[in-house]
């Protein structure tokens, strides 16, 4: 690998790709490094216990729900996206 390929390759892992990148699982280090951060420092903060303390006795209704069945969502969302594409591409 020349030093040409490497730079290329650095610059698309920090989130700036080259031209004739394409992919669709890509999520580059730059901008989503400061979304790991914040809630790094946000998870920190809800440990020491510095909010209000209604904060720490709310429940959302839904979240375990979902939480509990991630995967079948995972799983059924799948192909209800692929069918949705498809149908409006043949729409088009």
């Amino acid at each position: 690998m020349n030093r040409e390929d490497l730079l290329d390759k650095v610059c698309e892992i920090l989130g700036w790709p080259q031209p004739g990148f394409l992919t669709y699982d890509y999520f580059p280090l730059f901008p989503w490094v400061f979304v790991f951060l914040l809630g790094t420092w946000a998870g920190l903060y809800i440990i020491e216990q510095k909010l209000p303390k209604w904060f720490y006795t709310i429940e959302p209704p839904l979240l375990p729900e979902v939480g509990r069945r991630a995967l079948h969502i995972y799983i059924i969302h799948q192909p209800i996206l692929f069918a949705v594409v498809a149908i409006i591409k043949r729409l088009r």
